[in-house]
Parts: structure tokens; C-alpha cells; sequence
């Protein structure tokens, strides 16, 4: 009777940090959602800088979705500042 206490008390608290994780996972790539969101207004306002900055933190911070790298990609594909952040090696 105890086993079959402690044996579902376990399952029950693997089954609560598996659900814990996901809800991490997807607040983390929320949060990454939205600085990507936050880049393209900023870029759509002429807030070059600011959005290049938002989109790095998105990329650097959180899981990687396609979103923060949009604005990045749209704006600075072709510049020296581009070639500069592509050159520094990845941690």
C-alpha cells in the first residue's frame, strides 16, 4: 500500500515538472515573440537602432523563432555593422 503510495506521488511530480517545463518553454518563446513584434514597430518608426536591439536580445535571450530574426535580416542584411555581428564568434 505504501509503494503504490510513493510510486504515484512519484509519476505525480514527473507529470507536474513536465508540464512546468512546457509552460516555461512556451512563456520563454512568448516573450521572444514579443520583442520580435516590439523590433518590427520600432524599425516601421525609424527607430533603426532600437529595433536592431530588441532583435538581438529576442535572438540572444530566448528560444530561437523565426520572428526576432526578421527585422535583423529586413534592415541590415547588407551592412558593415551586419558583417560585424556575423563575425564575432557565437558563445
Amino acid at each position: 500500500m505504501t509503494f503504490l503510495a510513493l510510486a504515484g506521488g512519484l509519476l505525480l511530480a514527473i507529470l507536474l515538472a513536465a508540464f512546468a517545463l512546457y509552460q516555461r518553454q512556451n512563456a520563454l518563446r512568448q516573450a521572444s515573440i514579443l520583442l520580435a513584434g516590439q523590433a518590427e514597430t520600432e524599425l516601421a518608426n525609424g527607430y533603426h537602432d532600437r529595433a536592431v536591439l530588441l532583435a538581438l536580445a529576442a535572438l540572444e535571450n530566448y528560444p530561437y523563432t523565426r520572428k526576432p530574426s526578421m527585422p535583423w535580416g529586413r534592415r541590415f542584411h547588407t551592412t558593415a555593422l551586419c558583417k560585424y555581428i556575423q563575425a564575432i564568434p557565437a558563445r
